[in-house]
């Protein structure tokens, strides 16, 4: 089970490669915060699987702090957009 786990979270690190590559080449703020935001999902997911491999209960503390990161993010930018 732990290597299943471990697997995913390898796909889950060349996702996170993938998403780094495409907020590199955005060519607009909407485009970059949509690879914001799908960073900052995946960075929930590896985190979470990782508190699962690790039986380490903070992880999941991390994990809920980074999805708050996200939503805020996207949030303000939507509202900063609006108003412009």
């Amino acid at each position: 089970m732990t290597v299943v786990l471990l697997a995913g979270v390898l796909a889950l690190l060349l996702l996170l490669g993938i998403g780094l590559e495409r907020l590199r080449r955005s060519r607009g703020r909407a485009d970059a915060l949509m690879a914001g935001q799908l960073l900052g999902t995946t960075a929930v997911a590896v985190v979470a699987l990782l508190a699962l491999v690790y039986q380490v209960p903070a992880f999941y503390d991390v994990a809920l702090v980074l999805g708050l990161l996200t939503l805020v993010a996207v949030v303000t930018f939507a509202r900063h957009r609006g108003s412009a």
